[in-house]
């Protein structure tokens, strides 16, 4: 008699884990777009930063292609989305963060800014424009040309990140 309690709790366990995770009570998403919505176009990003990676550009707005491929059910458009997006790189520096005694830095910070232009064709009270900054630290020990693209990833993918959910969430 115990073995079949121990089973049927396992069983209501089981299924009510499956029906949890099926209604999408574990969603990330945090927000959705407004009605309507099916296209998304996204200018390539200029670079106006006094420092000028040469792919950096190009690597922005192609993550930010792929960010809403992949996590909204948006189809991609050269030009004339309902969604517009439009912008540049406006900063892109590296600078101590943590001295050490002897006063000198024991890390240093890259720090990439993006302007970005918003435009929603449809729902034009939710177009802004704002600025996004995201940086990563580094060992001062390390040459920065041989750690940059990594950093150059996760600040890249931090951004998108950004972009995004402002998008979904209008914060």
């Amino acid at each position: 008699m115990a073995s079949i309690r121990t089973s049927l709790f396992y069983l209501l366990i089981i299924s009510v884990a499956f029906l949890f995770g099926g209604c999408g009570l574990y969603s990330f998403q945090g927000g959705k777009l407004s009605p309507g919505l099916e296209t998304v176009s996204i200018e390539r990003f200029e670079n106006n930063a006094s420092l000028v990676v040469p792919t950096l550009a190009v690597d922005l707005t192609e993550a930010l292609k792929d960010k809403f491929q992949s996590q909204s059910n948006l189809k991609l458009r050269d030009y004339d989305g309902d969604l517009q997006f439009s912008g540049s790189i406006s900063g892109y520096s590296v600078s101590p963060v943590a001295i050490q005694g002897d006063e000198t830095a024991a890390q240093n910070r890259l720090s990439v800014s993006v302007r970005v232009v918003y435009d929603n064709s449809q729902y034009p009270e939710q177009s802004w424009q704002n600025t996004f900054t995201q940086f990563q630290d580094f060992d001062s020990n390390l040459n920065l040309s041989d750690v940059e693209a990594e950093l150059l990833l996760t600040i890249i993918d931090q951004l998108t990140t950004d972009i995004f959910n402002k998008v979904l969430s209008n914060w």
